[in-house]
């Protein structure tokens, strides 16, 4: 299973959500996708077994009202879907599996600017592509490698 078809199979889980985050886990030595969705005043966590396809959880998370307002921002100025992003992101890392996408808020001067945050994982370097969420230019590439 991918990142992207976790996404989906968990946006069908929770109807009419908006996803925040999606990220490969390994609790305990299993191979998870934890996707984070956003469904009116509640935030949904939806665990993905990468093997089998299978949610394993699926469950309402308690967050402070100030993350929920960030979030409520965030997913209604962020116009760029989690596919596309990982497509403008595979233009920059042709050979990378996506593990992680996530919207962020990073402040630009008196302003802030709603960003999406694409990993990749390419053999041994992480590549991170930071695009516009609303426009869905990318802003910038970051690597590390390790060994």
């Amino acid at each position: 299973m991918t990142l992207l078809e976790a996404t989906s199979k968990a946006m069908k889980e929770i109807k009419g959500a908006v996803p925040i985050e999606i990220k490969a886990e390994n609790p305990s030595g299993k191979k998870l996708f934890g996707t984070y969705l956003l469904k009116g005043d509640a935030l949904h966590e939806v665990e993905i077994d990468v093997v089998t396809g299978d949610i394993v959880k699926s469950k309402e998370k308690s967050i402070d009202a100030s993350k929920l307002s960030q979030y409520k921002s965030m997913a209604t100025r962020c116009k760029l879907s989690f596919s596309r992003a990982v497509e403008r992101a595979r233009e920059r890392c042709k050979a990378g599996v996506p593990i992680r996408v996530r919207i962020e808020e990073k402040a630009s001067g008196k302003e802030s600017i709603v960003q999406v945050g694409v990993y990749m994982l390419d053999g041994n370097r992480l590549v991170e592509v930071e695009l516009n969420g609303e426009h869905g230019e990318v802003l910038a590439v970051k690597e590390k490698t390790y060994r």
